[in-house]
């Protein structure tokens, strides 16, 4: 079981939290900077945290130095990882 989506990361944000959906896009801040792989490492574990999953399910697939990332979660169902992240229905990705 694996679910990706695409993630709109806001790096040096006073806390990690996530923003909402804007379209197919999880919108999330992060404390991190963006430096030196430091903002993915953070995103990585909140993503996990939030999920309730290992940092080691959640992969980040592509986007390493952009804002805008496709990120991978192995061992949920589509449905439990999009009810945890807020939103309504899975749709096709």
């Amino acid at each position: 079981m694996k679910t990706a989506f695409m993630v709109k990361v806001s790096a040096g944000a006073s806390r990690n939290e996530t923003k909402g959906w804007i379209g197919k896009s999880l919108k999330a801040r992060i404390k991190a900077p963006p430096e030196k792989g430091k903002g993915n490492k953070e995103l990585r574990r909140f993503l996990a945290k939030t999920l309730g999953i290992a940092t080691s399910q959640v992969t980040i697939v592509s986007g390493e130095t952009s804002r805008d990332k496709r990120v991978s979660v192995e061992g949920m169902q589509s449905a439990e990882t999009y009810r945890k992240l807020g939103k309504k229905s899975a749709g096709r990705e």
